[in-house]
């Protein structure tokens, strides 16, 4: 029998935290451009749709961008008999891993002094969420160490 052990690589409340901070600010600016398409000084109003639109693409835009550079991939690994669980920000979504597959484990790093894991399989490449270069370092370290079956 074989312990699981869990490996977290990143914060999920603090994501969480940043997009709805992010989606607060960026929410008021949204409202107040589509309020003020509402109040045209031409006498011609964009219509409700337009409006909606651009209010929309006010907060989706910066979100995206925040979650495709910053907080997708994986937050936790769960390392079982055989397999990786890779957990992602959302608890439902996770990707099974068998260990034979795994070719390479690298620390790579980002933008500002963050770093992600990364892993290499025969499926395709799975990166984690950005974290701390000391924190990454030890995943890697704690995925490398060989496991003594019993």
């Amino acid at each position: 029998m074989t312990l699981a052990l869990l490996i977290p690589l990143g914060s999920r409340s603090g994501s969480v935290f940043a997009l709805l901070f992010f989606a607060a600010i960026f929410g008021a600016l949204g409202t107040l451009a589509a309020r003020r398409l509402r109040r045209s000084r031409d006498g011609q109003r964009p219509n409700r749709a337009t409006r909606a639109i651009v209010g929309v693409s006010i907060v989706a835009g910066p979100l995206v961008a925040l979650y495709m550079s910053s907080l997708d991939g994986f937050y936790d690994i769960h390392t079982m008999s055989g397999a990786l669980r890779l957990a992602y920000l959302v608890p439902t979504v996770a990707a099974d891993i068998r260990c034979s597959d795994v070719r390479r484990v690298d620390a790579v790093p980002q933008y500002r002094g963050t770093w992600r894991l990364r892993i290499v399989t025969a499926r395709g490449t799975f990166d984690s969420a950005t974290a701390r270069r000391d924190v990454v370092e030890r995943a890697r370290a704690q995925l490398m160490m060989p496991r003594v079956a019993p």
